[in-house]
């Protein structure tokens, strides 16, 4: 099995001293309880041959094809995340190739492997609550998070989901974004804890704290998880900032030619779930909020919106068809990240 760079190939036991050195390697290993002995090197490689003759897959050695040299492995087995053995897509790289696109380019290998060969209807991602590198890969596969659990290795365990088809539409995007307003969601009030964890929980190295009154795109964000888009928290596109930033979603739109984006000229009728980009609503500067169509009308628009006037709450907003309206962006049905 190939990719542009690297081949993928089942162990053998001639491969123990390259991977001894990836798994008794402390930066590999730092989110494993210890770097593996000598032992637990030759049990990892017998335990993968095993999945080749039951399961028919698991962790496949990732040779780079410039050099011949065993860099690492990736590939699919079943792990138990949080009480079910589902399809996980795991890598690990010797340090000297972190870094470099490996991990996103076998994994994401694995993953179409997973669909159409072993007719998964979903795959998952699980590391660590702190594993930044790993929630980057999994971001870059398209994945979305639906989990953070207890764990008592982990602490806590984060977990991604890609699944194979999804049945998202501007109808269901609408009701979510809907729903979600009128729940309602909101941030720190006198004498309310903010309960926007669900929303911030999707970006990494993000509180509700550091999110007060600066979550209206990680609203639009989570309503378009919600509603089943498999959009990952920050595309390869968007080189200003992540989705939980108004401007990401242009950028997005702009250069990825299955999104319909929209200036607002007469004649251009917005429909429930389109994502509406304005300027100068807060403050004298563009992209400065964002929202969900839920309803057009002649001359105004009903939108979702979080942190609706600064208030720190979400809510539905009548929106006059004014110079306030940046842009519309449209999702196709059923739109999945790469």
């Amino acid at each position: 099995m190939e990719t542009e760079r690297l081949l993928l190939r089942l162990y053998t036991p001639e491969d123990f001293s390259a991977l001894h050195a990836i798994f008794s390697n402390p930066d590999t290993m730092r989110y494993y309880p210890a770097p593996f002995s000598e032992e637990k090197t030759r049990q990892w490689i017998n335990r993968n041959i095993r999945r080749y003759r039951e399961d028919g897959f698991g962790l496949w050695a990732v040779v780079l094809k410039e050099t011949g040299e065993l860099i690492g492995d990736c590939g699919i087995t079943l792990q138990p995340i949080h009480g079910q053995m589902l399809p996980e897509i795991g890598y690990h790289l010797h340090p000297a190739f972190q870094g470099k696109g490996y991990a996103t380019e076998a994994a994401r290998f694995c993953v179409q492997l997973a669909f159409d060969t072993f007719h998964f209807p979903a795959v998952y991602c699980y590391m660590k609550h702190d594993n930044w590198s790993s929630m980057g890969v999994a971001g870059r596969l398209g994945m979305v998070l639906t989990e953070i659990y207890p764990d008592p290795v982990n602490e806590y365990t984060r977990v991604f989901r890609l699944k194979k088809e999804s049945h998202a539409n501007g109808h269901s995007l609408a009701e979510t974004a809907r729903r979600l307003a009128l729940s309602p969601l909101h941030g720190f009030l006198d004498g309310q804890e903010s309960n926007l964890l669900p929303l911030v929980q999707h970006f990494r190295r993000w509180d509700i704290h550091q999110a007060d009154r600066l979550w209206c795109a990680a609203f639009v964000y989570h309503a378009c998880v919600e509603a089943g888009f498999q959009l990952p928290f920050s595309p390869d596109e968007c080189t200003l900032c992540s989705l939980a930033g108004v401007p990401a979603w242009e950028e997005l739109a702009q250069k990825d030619s299955r999104i319909g984006c929209f200036l607002p000229f007469p004649g251009f009728a917005p429909a429930p779930g389109d994502i509406v980009l304005y300027d100068h609503v807060f403050c004298n500067q563009p992209h400065d909020h964002i929202g969900i169509v839920i309803e057009n009308h002649l001359d105004h628009i009903i939108a979702a919106e979080g942190n609706v006037g600064n208030t720190n709450m979400s809510g539905l907003v009548r929106r006059e068809k004014d110079a306030h309206i940046r842009c519309f962006i449209r999702l196709p049905d059923n739109y999945r990240w790469r």
